[in-house]
């Protein structure tokens, strides 16, 4: 999965009849999306 238009990624379990639900991997929040955001661009441009 991608971040691609910032969707964030959903959480991966197991589920066991034996023992229930575990949790692989959590859901990514937007805490996690803007951490990998490189934020805008600038270009240098000489100031005249």
């Amino acid at each position: 999965a991608s971040n691609y238009n910032h969707v964030p990624r959903p959480a991966v379990v197991s589920v066991n009849e034996d023992r229930g639900v575990l949790v692989l991997l959590r859901r990514e929040n937007i805490d996690d999306l803007l951490a990998l955001d490189p934020g805008p661009i600038r270009a240098e441009v000489p100031c005249p």
